[in-house]
């Protein structure tokens, strides 16, 4: 989960919205969820008061029905942080290592800054 010691440099609602948002999801998905992971410009220290705050749920199965229950904690903290909460489904005990992701996601934002990504419509 978000360790405290990366919510210390973060504004002080963008800190709340996230461990709020995050304790729901724990709530909702028990066990199922493997790790709440920080990431972009607030994990970098680079936040702007017009930067969404970048989160993955690293999930060993989806339940609808579990995904449903905190519906109204993310539209909260959406409004609250433009929070654009990403899941990944852990498969047979493994995921890409976290340099992977990282590494796409520096090449999705690289290629949406160019303009060569069109960026979706929420």
């Amino acid at each position: 989960m978000i360790a405290p010691k990366e919510l210390e440099d973060l504004p002080e609602n963008v800190a709340r919205a996230l461990t709020s948002f995050v304790g729901s999801a724990v709530a909702a998905f028990g066990s199922d969820l493997k790790s709440a992971i920080l990431y972009g410009s607030g994990a970098e220290g680079r936040l702007r008061a017009a930067s969404d705050v970048n989160l993955l749920l690293v999930l060993s199965s989806f339940d609808a029905a579990k995904a449903e229950a905190i519906r109204q904690p993310f539209a909260a903290a959406h409004a609250a942080i433009q929070l654009p909460a990403m899941f990944l489904l852990e498969r047979d005990g493994s995921y890409p290592p976290m340099e992977h992701l990282m590494a796409q996601l520096n090449r999705a934002r690289s290629a949406l800054a160019k303009g060569r990504l069109a960026k979706a419509a929420a």
